[in-house]
This record gives C-alpha cells, structure tokens and sequence, in this order.
C-alpha cells in the first residue's frame, strides 16, 4: 500500500490470521480483552463493527484468549457457567428452594428448622428465560440464499 507521500507500507497483520498475541492488531486485542459474553457491547467498547466481532470468535487466537481470561478469573467464589445453569435448572424444577428458619421457644431457647419450599413461579420462570439466554434460544439464525428480489415503484 502507498501513502500520499509515495513509502510503501506493509500491513503483515491484516495478511495472514493472527498466530499469537503479539500479531493481534489492536482493536483484535482490545475485543479479546474486553469480551464478557455479550458480543454487542464488546464489540462497541473495543471499537468494531458486531460483524467483525462476530468473525474474531471463530478465530482460534481469539478463543484461547478469552478462555485463558475467563479461566484465571474464575475463583472458588465465583460460580461457573456450568454451575449457573445447573442452580437455574434446579429453581426451574422445584428442587432449590430451602429456607432456614428460627424459632423462638418461650424466650430462652432458638431452634432453627429448615423448611422446604417450592420456589415461587415468578421465580421458575426467571431460571427458564436465563437458561434459554445462557443457550442462545430465543436468537433466530437465518439462511438466504439466492434470493432475487424486484423492486417495483407504484406510482
């Protein structure tokens, strides 16, 4: 590529896919970085286009960025996706839902029981849609192929 002041200049990096970290452009390293999940706002805070965003999570580089990220992150105190999804499913069925409660004996004596509850429905449902966000189910793919479409103008 030529500038207006006639040097050529290479750009190696937009050429060939990036092998390692050190041959992300900046904007590929500002993704990998800031990639939480949600690829639209990802996408907005490292600067490019959702398409683009869309492509650097197919890319290999890209992937075992984030999940070296997300796995130095994660703590005994942090729960994983596997482990959200699991309690949500159990909110779901009805097989979460115990509550510890004390009572009063006379004044001098506390004895706690644990009282076994359903959760309520507002509740289930909530896990329900976070499971269907957390798998991608309420995000319809579409696949056009050779569609022509004519253009007519009424007048």
């Amino acid at each position: 590529m030529k500038t207006s002041s006639g040097i050529k200049r290479e750009c190696p990096k937009m050429n060939k896919p990036p092998k390692t970290k050190a041959d992300l452009t900046l904007k590929q390293q500002r993704f990998s970085d800031c990639y939480d999940g949600d690829l639209t706002r990802s996408a907005k805070t490292a600067g490019i286009s959702i398409t683009y965003a869309s492509q650097l999570l197919k890319d290999p580089v890209i992937k075992r960025l984030i999940r070296a990220r997300e796995k130095s992150r994660t703590r005994k105190g942090i729960a994983t996706r596997v482990q959200r999804q699991e309690f949500w499913t159990g909110v779901l069925l009805g097989e979460i839902g115990t509550v510890t409660k004390t009572i009063d004996k006379g004044g001098e004596e506390l004895e706690e029981l644990k009282v076994v509850t359903q959760p309520k429905m507002s509740d289930r449902l909530k896990a329900s849609e976070l499971l269907g966000r957390s798998e991608a189910d309420f995000t319809d793919n579409l696949k056009v192929e050779d569609l022509n479409i004519t253009v007519t103008k009424d007048n």
